[in-house]
């Protein structure tokens, strides 16, 4: 389960974050939201992993 868990979010963000980033860099020209974007939910899906496996 964890291993098809790892799949989908790693999948998952391989296809959002290219249109994350595109779609901020449209709005806000520049691509500093884009990458804290992705950096948040980076850091959100360590501390999920860290509070739910890491025990």
């Amino acid at each position: 389960m964890t291993l098809s868990g790892m799949l989908l979010v790693g999948n998952g963000g391989a296809l959002a974050y290219p249109w994350l980033v595109g779609w901020l860099l449209a709005a806000t020209e520049s691509y500093a939201a884009g990458f804290a974007a992705m950096g948040l939910t980076v850091a959100a899906v360590w501390l999920l992993w860290a509070l739910t496996i890491g025990r």
